[in-house]
């Protein structure tokens, strides 16, 4: 759960559930994930990928631009092995 103001909201859900059906049978043959995310809901499935001893490389793209859709949280680039910023010019419009 994530506190904003005096509310909880549900945080994560969906990455615990895709953790559980999806990553464990996939890991047996990975050494290095890439993920393409600005989401810090996938935290939680980076962590435990980590614990596996695999690495993990983040592409992101960042406007840089408070609350924005692109803006990505410096949770999210710290657990990830490397982070690999992308240009405007690397996506497509």
């Amino acid at each position: 759960l994530q506190k904003i103001g005096n509310q909880f909201t549900q945080k994560g859900v969906d990455t615990q559930i895709t953790m559980t059906i999806l990553i464990e049978p996939f890991l047996e043959n990975t050494e290095n994930l890439i993920i393409i995310t600005s989401d810090s809901d996938f935290v939680p499935a980076i962590d435990y990928i980590k614990s596996k001893q695999k690495k993990v490389y983040l592409f992101c793209y960042n406007d840089y631009k408070r609350n924005s859709r692109f803006s990505t949280a410096n949770e999210l680039r710290s657990v990830c092995n490397r982070v690999i910023q992308l240009k405007k010019e690397h996506l497509l419009y």
